[in-house]
This record gives C-alpha cells, sequence and structure tokens, in this order.
C-alpha cells in the first residue's frame, strides 16, 4: 500500500489532538531539510525562527540547525549527513531505519482545529 502522506514526510507522522500544555522539542533529521521546512510551514503554519538557522556559508542546502515554531512549540530539525556526532549517536532518517523513527503531536486549539485540518490539506498533507 502507497503512503498517503506527502513524499518529504515519509516515515514521519504528524497527529492532532487536544493534549496536556506541557511539550518536548524533538530534533529530526531529513535528507532535503530546506523542502522540510519549506512544507511544514506551507502545510501546518509552522514559521521559522530566523536565528538561529545555521546554513552552511559553502552549500545553502545544507541546514545544520533551524528551529521551527508552532504556537509555544517547538521542532528542531538539520540535514542528515555523515559527520561524528551523528556517528556517535547513529542518528538515523526514516529511510536509513527503515521505517518511523519519530511521531510528532501538535496540540491546536479546539477552535481551530478544522481550520488547520483543511489548510493542511490544502498545503498537501
Amino acid at each position: 500500500m502507497a503512503d498517503p502522506l506527502h513524499p518529504l514526510l515519509r516515515g514521519f507522522r504528524l497527529y492532532c489532538f487536544h493534549a496536556l500544555e506541557t511539550s518536548t522539542d524533538p530534533c529530526l533529521r531529513y535528507e532535503n531539510a530546506p523542502a522540510v521546512i519549506d512544507f511544514l510551514c506551507s502545510a501546518f503554519g509552522f514559521d521559522l525562527r530566523s536565528t538561529p538557522c545555521y546554513t552552511d556559508p559553502n552549500d545553502t542546502s545544507l541546514i545544520h540547525h533551524a528551529q521551527l515554531v508552532l504556537g509555544d512549540a517547538m521542532v528542531m530539525l538539520c540535514t542528515a549527513r555523515s559527520d561524528p556526532g551523528m556517528e556517535k549517536y547513529r542518528w538515523k532518517t526514516a529511510k536509513e531505519a527503515g521505517g518511523i523513527t519519530v511521531c510528532i503531536a501538535a496540540v491546536l486549539d479546539d477552535k481551530t482545529i478544522e481550520a488547520n485540518y483543511f489548510h493542511a490539506k490544502a498545503g498537501g498533507a
């Protein structure tokens, strides 16, 4: 069965539900981090914090660290690459791991959940 998710998010699931007010900030790795940033901002309404967003000065498609915010919550992400830190912790993308590596929950206001759903669908989710 084909994965119904946007191709950039295969192996990544975004669930919307009503939950507690506390949060944790996941750190995610993607082969094409700039495309994922664009998709999450357009489809789900995340905002890219202009600072800090560290791109490689020699290759702007390589994101060392980016922070996306949705309300009071934040997701951090970077481009998947081979370096000593990544190898030490054996971080893997969903593709490298052969399956889903994380599930993200977005806590939305009861009054806006339907509008958020339609906005995400229109953005390609």
